[in-house]
């Protein structure tokens, strides 16, 4: 969702229309408030219009907020597999809902528990994962 953010691009349109549905830890949003300033600085953004395009994201695209009580009783396995601390939300979200992860950082493809789609890899798939 980052990528998302920082510019209007592939990633920001295929969240809107590419027709799949998307999952996203609680965690994202703290992720993004914790980056707020790099984001601004990047984009040339303000706050408020940040919060907006956040908040059209998750309502508009059908970003579904897993929370972390949802996935906690998939946290050690997540922590087990995840290759980066910083991930192991995502990978508790995957591995809950038996889901790919869409990620373009490719430590994550170190491990063979969960499916990572790279952008590429995601928009070729069409609807079918």
């Amino acid at each position: 969702m980052m990528a998302a953010l920082i510019r209007d691009s592939h990633t920001r349109h295929f969240l809107f229309f590419s027709g799949h549905e998307f999952f996203a830890p609680a965690f994202l949003l703290d992720e993004v408030s914790e980056h707020i300033n790099a984001i601004t600085e990047k984009t040339g953004l303000t706050r408020d219009k940040i919060s907006q395009i956040v908040e059209n994201i998750v309502k508009v695209s059908g970003v579904t907020i897993v929370t972390s009580r949802e996935v906690q009783d998939c946290l050690l396995a997540a922590e087990r597999v995840s290759p980066d601390v910083n991930d192991v939300p995502y990978f508790a979200v995957s591995l809950k809902l038996h889901c790919p992860i869409w990620s373009n950082d490719k430590r994550l493809k170190e491990q063979n528990e969960v499916r990572i789609l790279s952008s590429a890899e995601l928009m070729k798939t069409g609807k079918n994962l």
